[in-house]
């Protein structure tokens, strides 16, 4: 702060203060009479900023007052100075947002039109802001409806997935894979008002606002949806439990298959209680993303738990906007049970035979953000949020070339490995994949067809209940050893010991439903079958069915250890590339790490003496067969990975009766066909790999080309205005395609593919600057400013207008009538 300079501003209709300090490069806080105005250097700083950490506005503003006070400066209060500069920001990222919605939206527009003699788009300079369509998720009409390719708006969200029908020419499983997600993290409190006479309301201080460009889908979609699940399935057969194991419908497991991987998920019970309803009006967001961890929808959840109907809610959004012969890949934790409810109850029985579902663990956006504790309002949170997957998309764009040349490249070296450890091998990848495939039918198939009575199924049930309710009782136990340590000297402690409140009620939850199941069923057993009641209670007290169980929870309690530990491992990695946690819940976490690894420690040593004890029972023992197979001991090198060729997940319960002549297949026994088998998939993945990349390569190329020549030709036909934020955008376009070219010289593409040699750059923004009409809003003809000026001997200063700024001064114009 080296000097002040003050300036008087003759104000009236054609010239309003707005306007006017716009000109000398000032934000005004409010359209209409503004107390303070900001630098647009200043606010475009901070916008930028508070992109990259949490949104603090309250503290920058104290900060600034603080820093101006100590050079003489003053403010009436610091509040006055916080609220004023808070809604310049707000309006000015409100502004620049519409400005660029309005700019896609001719853009849109022109892609439209055909022809040499259409007139260009012009600019809606008739219709309020409050008044105008945008492409995005809260207004859908305006999308372009072209049923041979993606709509505009997935083009517009990731070219690389959705830029072109390039997937139809190319030898693919999924045309695109999206995943999905739940974050319980983001919950919205129910701050209600104390305030004389809004005692209890909740938003009475929170305006409206969201961005023109916004990607969640409104309460109402997702309500319709709720009403339509809900007519479709009542909520008393819901949770019904099938008790006849057997595999219907179109579905690939047995019934009992996928009630028993229902319970091993905590998302797929809707009911469970993530967040405490009583506290919090939203409870957290579910989110779709593509491949390239871009983000295309998001929907805010206010039940208790996860409920099915977001994720149909996200993905009917997504097949309205794609070609209907395309086929999605779709990751989910809970994947198996969606495919399931659907398939069941027919919920979508037009886009449910082009869905392949996949497992997959996701939370890779918004854990922890911290940014919930500092920004004020409902709608100003979702606006940053907004906010915030612009930033990622303008991360993620500018790096397309090297993701594809990384993946092509990671795809390729991993392809040539499995070839070559494939040939060393005495197995043929046919016969391999022939081996997984029979892998897969066993452990798919019924288990009535494994040669097992209606009363030997019902008691492996209760046993198996039995030991997942062991499993958890366990669990429950090491949570409040836990929470011993969990002490809540600050915000992060608190955040912390709130998580770990809810993990007990939820686990306390489970077990309390685990033991009505069991006791349910128990009593229906003895009432209904006598002779496998007494069976139960002699296979409770039999030695090898007993080891069999604890290994089996041992096993359980493992895994789950294992996969908290790689939750909380990428919560650090997260911290540590954004920079998202601060400090000190940064060390809770570390805390958390280093204590997990010592129980898997101990819990893995004695799951090894389990299978050792095992062992020498079957040799010593008259009545357990030597062939009874028994897992192979667990190794710490490769553990934490978790990966899928890990002995961690071979399950104890194979028994030789359920194979031809008592002879075990070889994908269970031998370790080179286990070893081949993973191979083999390793052949068919990258291969896959490969040509998905090439199609995506393809979509790109096409994407560009259209969009580069559509936004070249609203440059040279547009008004001067239009043209100019076009030129903008053609030299981001530009810049893009420079980055783009040079990673991407060695990926393969389709044949049909455009090719991007031909571009040249763009003109330079001073070069149409300059020959362009400036035009300034109504003076009067008379340059009258009394303007003052301490550095000024005349007392005049000569008004700097850039040209840059002239269509956003226009519409700046446009936003001040609106008030007026």
């Amino acid at each position: 702060m080296e000097r002040v300079e003050d300036i008087t501003l003759d104000i009236c209709k054609c010239r309003p203060a707005p306007v006017q300090l716009v000109q000398h490069g000032f934000f005004p806080c409010s359209p209409v009479r503004p107390t303070l105005a900001v630098s647009l250097d200043m606010l475009e700083f901070v916008a930028e900023l508070f992109l990259h950490i949490a949104p603090n506005e309250r503290g920058w503003a104290a900060t600034l007052v603080k820093y101006l006070k100590a050079r003489g400066y003053h403010f009436v209060t610091a509040d006055s100075f916080r609220h004023c500069f808070a809604n310049a920001l707000a309006h000015y990222q409100q502004l620049v947002r519409l400005v660029d919605a309005e700019v896609e939206e001719l853009v849109d527009r022109s892609r439209a039109l055909s022809g040499e003699d259409c007139v260009a788009p012009q600019l809606d300079e008739t219709t309020p802001v409050n008044g105008q369509e945008y492409s995005n998720m809260q207004d859908t009409a305006t999308f372009l409806s072209d049923h041979n390719v993606p709509s505009t708006y997935l083009q517009t969200r990731c070219p690389l997935c959705f830029g072109s029908n390039s997937s139809e020419n190319g030898d693919l499983k999924v045309d695109a894979i999206v995943c999905l997600d739940a974050n319980f993290q983001l919950k919205r409190q129910r701050d209600l008002d104390r305030r004389a006479g809004h005692q209890g309301e909740t938003g009475t201080q929170d305006p409206f606002v969201v961005s023109p460009r916004t990607i969640e889908l409104s309460r109402r979609d997702l309500e319709l949806w709720e009403a339509k699940i809900l007519d479709l399935r009542p909520e008393n057969e819901a949770h019904a439990v099938e008790d006849e194991d057997k595999v219907e419908d179109d579905l690939k497991m047995p019934n009992l298959t996928y009630t028993a991987c229902g319970e091993s998920f905590i998302a797929a019970d809707g009911d469970r209680v993530k967040a405490l309803t009583q506290y919090f009006s939203d409870t957290g967001v579910l989110a779709m993303l593509c491949r390239h961890d871009i983000p295309l929808v998001i929907a805010s959840m206010w039940t208790a738990g996860e409920k099915q109907f977001y994720a149909c809610a996200l993905l009917d959004f997504l097949f309205k906007h794609l070609p209907r012969c395309w086929r999605i890949g779709v990751l989910y934790d809970i994947g198996c049970q969606m495919d399931q409810s659907l398939k069941k109850w027919n919920f979508m029985p037009d886009w449910s035979p082009c869905l392949e579902w996949g497992i997959s663990i996701f939370h890779a956006y918004g854990h922890q953000w911290t940014c919930q504790l500092w920004v004020t309002g409902y709608h100003r949170r979702l606006f940053i949020l907004d906010l915030q997957v612009e930033c990622i998309d303008e991360e993620k764009w500018g790096d397309f070339g090297k993701w594809l040349r990384v993946r092509v490249d990671q795809a390729q070296s991993r392809l040539d490995e499995a070839k070559e450890k494939l040939a060393e091998s005495t197995f043929s990848i046919e016969y391999l994949l022939h081996q997984f495939k029979d892998q897969c039918a066993y452990h798919s198939k019924p288990i009535m067809r494994q040669s097992k009575t209606q009363g030997a199924r019902a008691i492996e049930h209760i046993l198996s209940l039995q030991s997942t309710l062991e499993a958890q009782q366990e669990n429950l136990r090491e949570l409040i050893s836990e929470g011993n340590d969990v002490i809540p000297e600050d915000s992060a402690g608190e955040a912390v010991l709130v998580e770990w409140q809810e993990r007990v009620h939820s686990t306390k939850l489970a077990i309390s439903q685990l033991q009505s199941n069991i006791k349910k069923r128990t009593e229906g057993l003895k009432l209904g079958d006598r002779v496998a009641a007494r069976k139960l209670e002699q296979l409770k007290k039999d030695r090898w069915i007993t080891m069999q169980l604890n290994l089996r929870i041992l096993r359980e309690q493992l895994v789950r250890k294992l996969h908290a530990r790689k939750f909380e491992l990428a919560t650090l990695d997260r911290a540590h590339s954004t920079w998202i946690l601060d400090q000190k819940t940064k060390v809770h976490v570390e805390k958390a790490v280093h204590h997990r690894s010592s129980r898997i420690d101990a819990t893995m040593k004695k799951y090894n003496a389990k299978i050792k004890e095992m062992a020498e029972y079957r040799r010593t023992s008259r009545t357990i067969s030597k062939s009874a197979y028994i897992p192979p001991l667990l190794l710490k090198e490769g553990l934490y990975k978790m990966d899928v060729d890990q002995d961690i997940w071979e399950d104890a319960r194979a028994d030789v009766g359920d194979f031809p002549d008592g002879v075990l297949p070889q994908w269970l026994v031998d370790a080179s066909v286990k070893k081949g088998i993973f191979m083999a998939q390793e052949v068919v993945n990258c291969e896959q790999e490969l040509e998905r990349c090439k199609v995506e390569s393809s979509n790109l190329r096409t994407w560009f080309y259209m969009e580069y020549w559509v936004v070249k030709r609203l440059v040279k036909e547009a008004d001067d205005e239009v043209s100019f934020f076009a030129l903008r955008r053609l030299h981001q376009l530009y810049e893009w395609l420079e980055l783009w070219r040079v990673n991407m010289i060695h990926v393969p593409t389709l044949s049909t593919a455009p090719s991007w040699d031909e571009f040249l750059p763009p003109p330079t923004l001073e070069h149409h600057a300059s020959c362009i009409r400036v035009h300034v809003p109504n003076v009067d003809g008379d340059d009258d400013d009394a303007v003052s000026s301490d550095d000024d001997q005349d007392g005049e200063v000569e008004e700097d207008i850039e040209t840059e700024d002239l269509g956003f001064i226009t519409l700046i114009d446009n936003v001040i009538g609106d008030f007026q």
